[in-house]
């Protein structure tokens, strides 16, 4: 039994403290692209939930044969006339110019024409980007830079 005991040996103080280094530089290159991703995922997220708001709004007011609102940059709570959205952390809503978006009792919107939204994320500069048409459905376009 002693003579097996000589064979097994474990890991010396200098190996542990370098294996913890090469550990520790392998975290500091990963934490930024792990930020940058959690922004997208941010960026990703508002923009799902404007066209969220956007198409419920729509089915609402067909739903109650009556006109529905969705304020664009409002935190107030939702009512049955009007739903509202904002966007979180470094998120802004860049375009439109608008406060806000009204579905008509046909699901038509009260905008001019088609509209281009961009949601841009200042702290890794990408933008999400979809088109609203009049009639109220949501084109996907692709993403740009701020």
């Amino acid at each position: 039994m002693g003579v097996l005991l000589k064979f097994i040996r474990g890991f010396t103080l200098i190996e542990l403290m370098i294996t913890i280094a090469i550990m520790a530089i392998i975290a500091t290159m990963a934490v930024p692209s792990f930020s940058n991703m959690l922004e997208r995922q941010r960026l990703n997220r508002d923009m799902q939930s404007l066209i969220a708001q956007l198409s419920k709004a729509r089915s609402q007011a067909v739903a109650l044969r009556r006109d529905v609102t969705v304020t664009l940059n409002s935190q107030t709570t939702d009512t049955a006339d009007t739903l509202n959205w904002s966007p979180s952390g470094y998120n802004v809503l860049k375009a439109p110019n608008l406060a806000s978006v009204t579905f008509n009792l046909v699901g038509v919107t009260n905008l001019a024409s088609d509209t281009n939204f961009s949601i841009c994320n200042s702290k890794i500069s990408q933008s999400s980007n979809f088109t609203l048409t009049r009639f109220g459905t949501v084109i996907l376009t692709a993403n740009g830079v701020c």
